[in-house]
């Protein structure tokens, strides 16, 4: 079944955004899982694009096809209406997400991948994509005999959060998105 946070995006009113709900990590969990709301997994905004079996200009000359192909909206063919109005979405929705890989913080956000994550949700508020909901995550607490509060385990995770949510903080702040 549909998990929390799909749920609370299937009351959404249609159309609903593709990029309504977003998982930074490479999969979607379950909690984003909705009956009738897709969420992408995009875990990296600048690898996140057009596939092409071609590079450079002939992978551009493809898309650029691919969209003008998709562009006819045939009324007396609704299933191809369908597919070429999914395509379409799709594309605005590539374009969306390379204009968060653009995104220019005002602070230096850690190499880690919550730093890199929230760096990514940052350039979405900051561009206003339209997502409501935003998975991210970190490495696991259950540390056991890593549990010593100035190094090992425990330590780290504290600092890689530390780090992550700190630069998050100050980037929002700086731009005056935290509200």
């Amino acid at each position: 079944g549909p998990g929390w946070l799909g749920r609370y995006l299937d009351l959404l009113p249609p159309p609903v955004d593709p990029l309504a709900g977003w998982s930074t990590i490479g999969s979607t969990p379950h909690a984003l899982n909705g009956m009738a709301v897709s969420v992408p997994a995009i875990p990296n905004v600048t690898t996140y694009s057009f596939a092409s079996p071609n590079s450079g200009a002939e992978a551009q000359i493809g898309r650029t096809f691919a969209a003008a192909i998709s562009s006819h909206v045939p009324v007396d063919r609704p299933h191809l209406a369908f597919v070429n109005a999914t395509a379409q979405s799709a594309f605005a929705t590539l374009d969306r997400v390379a204009a968060v890989a653009k995104y220019v913080p005002t602070v230096t956000y850690p190499t880690s991948g919550l730093g890199q994550a929230l760096r990514a949700v940052a350039g979405a508020t900051a561009g206003n994509v339209g997502t409501r909901v935003f998975w991210v995550q970190t490495g696991g607490f259950d540390t056991h005999a890593g549990q010593n509060t100035n190094s090992g385990t425990y330590a780290t995770l504290m600092g890689t959060l530390d780090e992550g949510i700190g630069a998050f903080y100050e980037d929002l702040r700086n731009q005056g998105l935290l509200g």
